[in-house]
């Protein structure tokens, strides 16, 4: 299936599609207008925003999302990020094709994963995921807002975040 159905692609859509310069063995897969301060574009590793102008603001590796959210009543997705990115909100209601896609991604870069409970408290996520890009698997961690390293039970939630890392590396076969 083709990036642009019924005919002609749109302009902006076609204009950010060439603004993300693509890599060996990567193809576009959605183009999503988000209202009307730039354009998400979806390939097969990254995940790219280009801007009003066609330029690339900037572009991440699906491995690099921690959840998508979409609302309905707001038609907006609301993504975060494992790092320290700040949460970002795109209007891109209609596309269900992107939203579809955006889903695929994020999943298929997720190898296992696993909930880290420290006195009966949720304090962390675990998650092995794959580069889609290059196929290399990492370990990332998710701290649970407000128990990042520094917070209350430092050295316990460490320790259990250590032991849920050693785990899920050694189910896949990695040391």
């Amino acid at each position: 299936m083709g990036l642009f159905r019924r005919g002609e692609p749109n302009r902006g859509d076609a204009i950010a599609a060439a603004a993300v310069p693509l890599r060996r063995g990567e193809r576009i897969l959605a183009v999503a207008p988000d209202a009307d301060r730039g354009t998400v574009v979806a390939t097969t590793f990254d995940v790219a925003y280009v801007g009003l102008d066609g330029d690339l603001l900037w572009r991440r590796a699906w491995l690099l999302v921690d959840t998508g959210s979409w609302s309905s009543t707001e038609a907006s997705l609301e993504v975060t990020w494992m790092g320290d990115e700040p949460t970002e909100r795109w209007e891109v209601a209609g596309n269900d094709r992107f939203l579809t896609v955006f889903r695929e991604r994020v999943q298929a870069s997720v190898v296992l994963g696993t909930d880290v409970e420290v006195a009966g408290r949720r304090v962390a996520r675990v998650v092995l995921r794959k580069d889609l890009a290059t196929g290399e698997l990492l370990d990332q961690v998710k701290w649970r807002r407000g128990r990042a390293p520094g917070g209350a039970h430092t050295e316990e939630a460490a320790t259990a975040v250590a032991r849920a890392r050693l785990r899920l590396r050694d189910d896949v076969g990695l040391t």
